[in-house]
């Protein structure tokens, strides 16, 4: 019997110091990165399951609205036949995003990997795009792929990214190699100037983005609604994970975590 996969943790490129490497002489490949909540959707337990980022089953409105996809029936009948694989998409539900870059009308869902759940690795990207095309649900296209032979072209290319996504005010990119290498690309934000000696011991390490602590709280509210409504249980849960994601980017939370909390517990 199948267990729930939950979708491997992605490093942050500016922050990950050997993944670089990883990238040169090897194919590559670059998807647009949505501001969603991360959904997988497989078989467990002898049924289609819809799992939100960290627990086996997503939250209600999540798991209603792929039901209610005309495409859902045929992906359940090829899940039925593929029990091997999880596939990983990103909900958009109507309101602001979870980091706040932006806002929808309208839920939406759109597919962007599948794992193999034993081996553990992904199926190369191209062949994904393919079998979304085959069981026809929305997916993120690949926007570009090649090779890149030197850090140098690494580094160029990274760079065209970040511009890229800051003119279009997207939240960024994911860059993918054929097997389970995969980094985050976004824009980089600027940081705090220290305006005193006092200030600049702490302005070392830079405060985590605003999106990013939205982000994280939205999760939270997400995988956790019996928890979010209460401050006290919800609190424990949002330090935790905002202090979480601030390692992965080496950056400190805010200190005014509550008031993050309450934006989004009032929206």
């Amino acid at each position: 019997m199948y267990q729930f996969r939950k979708y491997p943790s992605i490093h942050y490129y500016n922050h990950h110091n050997d993944i670089e490497t990883r990238f040169v002489n090897t194919p590559y490949h670059i998807q647009k990165k949505i501001d969603g909540s991360n959904i997988g959707i497989s078989f467990i337990k002898n049924k289609v399951t819809i799992q939100s980022r960290s627990m086996e089953t997503a939250h209600v409105k999540f798991s209603n609205y792929i039901k209610s996809c005309d495409w859902f029936p045929d992906l359940e009948k090829y899940l039925d036949y593929h029990r091997d694989i999880v596939i990983y998409g990103e909900i958009c539900v109507p309101g602001k995003s979870p980091s706040r870059i932006t806002s929808y009308k309208n839920y939406d869902f759109k597919a962007f990997d599948i794992l193999y759940r034993i081996p553990d690795q992904f199926m190369k990207p191209q062949f994904a795009e393919n079998t979304f095309k085959e069981i026809n649900i929305p997916y993120i296209p690949i926007e570009k792929s090649g090779i890149v032979n030197s850090l140098s072209e690494l580094t160029t290319l990274i760079n065209d990214l970040k511009t890229e996504a800051t003119q279009k005010n997207i939240e960024g990119y994911v860059l993918k190699t054929d097997l389970l290498t995969r980094c985050k690309i976004k824009p980089d934000k600027p940081q705090k100037i220290p305006t005193n000696k006092a200030d600049q011991t702490n302005t070392l390490i830079p405060d985590l983005p605003d999106e990013e602590v939205y982000s994280t709280i939205t999760r939270i509210r997400d995988e956790h609604p019996g928890h979010f409504s209460n401050i006290k249980t919800a609190m424990p849960l949002i330090g935790k994970a905002v202090a979480e994601e601030a390692k992965k980017h080496q950056a400190r939370p805010p200190k005014n975590l509550v008031s993050y909390y309450l934006t989004i517990l009032n929206s």
